[in-house]
């Protein structure tokens, strides 16, 4: 299971339990400022591991020297220096803060398999679970305000279907309705 958090809890996720792997800036398009000041058109992606962080990136010298398969600790691959990703226009917002479906992409190709479960737990647009059909991963989206979650209906609809409680176990709908969320959404791959 693979959560994406809100900035406001960067730092704070130690406190939860995670430990920091690695900073790399989002480059947001091409904007120059003429002002004279330093233009905001970079945003951390922060990177945190609940524990050890995984092995997945691919150790092809102890593979050779083994003869069997072995991984190195970290992302599945190098991480790059910087996202360089255009932001979403802001005429086709549907969300203040919305991430592109592209840099999404690329933050679960290197953090997840295919076939894993993607939480987002503040959804927004709901681009994480569009990328996450893209690549192939199952997401849960959780998201508190009703007009969030028509905006997601309206805009997303045509590439998985929402519904508020689809899929679920009794058990799992039990533990959702004590939660009061405005919607819980769990996205599978067709298989």
């Amino acid at each position: 299971l693979v959560l994406f958090l809100q900035a406001k809890f960067g730092m704070n996720g130690k406190e939860a339990g995670f430990i920091y792997y690695s900073k790399v800036p989002w480059k947001k398009g091409t904007f120059v400022s003429n002002t004279g000041r330093k233009a905001k058109n970079t945003q951390d992606i922060m990177i945190f591991s609940k524990g050890k962080a995984r092995n997945m990136r691919y150790d092809k010298k102890k593979t050779d020297i083994t003869g069997e398969k072995h991984y190195m600790s970290g992302c599945n691959g190098m991480l790059p220096t910087m996202f360089d990703v255009q932001p979403v226009a802001r005429k086709s917002k549907i969300h203040q803060s919305e991430l592109p479906v592209e840099l999404c992409e690329k933050i679960l190709e290197y953090v997840t398999y295919e076939g894993e479960v993607i939480l987002d737990s503040f959804a927004g647009s709901g681009a994480v679970g569009v990328a996450a059909l893209n690549k192939n991963r199952s997401c849960i989206l959780i998201e508190i305000l009703r007009e969030n979650i028509e905006k997601i209906n309206l805009f997303k609809n045509s590439i998985f279907y929402i519904d508020e409680f689809v899929g679920y176990t009794k058990q799992e709908l039990e533990i959702i309705k004590k939660l009061e969320f405005g919607l819980v959404i769990k996205i599978q791959m067709n298989t």
